[in-house]
């Protein structure tokens, strides 16, 4: 079963591909990716985006019932 698609939110902008949430969080390297590894312009789907998060040492939420991940500066 792949997971819905999921956002990122920072200051205002969304991220929704594999190769914005890497140029976000500054390396690609820090994605992990449940599949289709490299395909960096898919949705977020492809990704475990609170694990990548975590692993970039940012600090988030998630949105009250969605998929929508918010970094907090």
């Amino acid at each position: 079963m792949v997971p819905m698609c999921s956002t990122v939110n920072h200051r205002g902008r969304t991220y929704e591909t594999p190769r914005a949430l890497g140029s976000l969080i500054g390396t690609l390297e820090e994605l992990v990716w449940r599949d289709r590894k490299d395909e960096l312009d898919w949705c977020l789907c492809v990704i475990d985006v609170p694990l990548s998060l975590n692993r970039a040492r940012l600090r988030w939420k998630q949105a009250e019932a969605s998929n929508t991940f918010i970094i907090e500066d």
